[in-house]
């Protein structure tokens, strides 16, 4: 059993698993931060951005060939990016941007 205690050692172990795991861990943590993009008002584009990047991101991971996965991952990067320029300039400024 792998014990996480800190951002250090969640690092560590993702760094011993396939890159399928490590979208896959990063998609999960996308979807637990979601009810805060919710809350009240939200912005349209913020909405729009955050589920971009945590669908695009979960696409790559369980996705089908190669050339498409590569544009997936290649998409769901350029996603999570614009979702936390958003965040950044929105509300939900104690989200750490990528």
């Amino acid at each position: 059993m792998v014990e996480i205690t800190d951002r250090e050692s969640a690092e560590a172990w993702l760094a011993t698993q396939p890159h399928e795991v490590q979208i896959l861990m990063a998609s999960r943590a996308a979807l637990r931060v979601l009810p805060l993009v919710l809350e009240d008002e939200p912005d349209p584009a913020l909405i729009l951005a955050s589920m971009r990047a945590i669908l695009t991101s979960r696409a790559a991971a369980v996705g089908p060939a190669r050339d498409v996965k590569a544009r997936l991952e290649s998409a769901a990067y350029s996603a999570a990016r614009s979702a936390a320029r958003l965040c950044c300039t929105n509300r939900l400024k104690g989200v750490v941007p990528l």
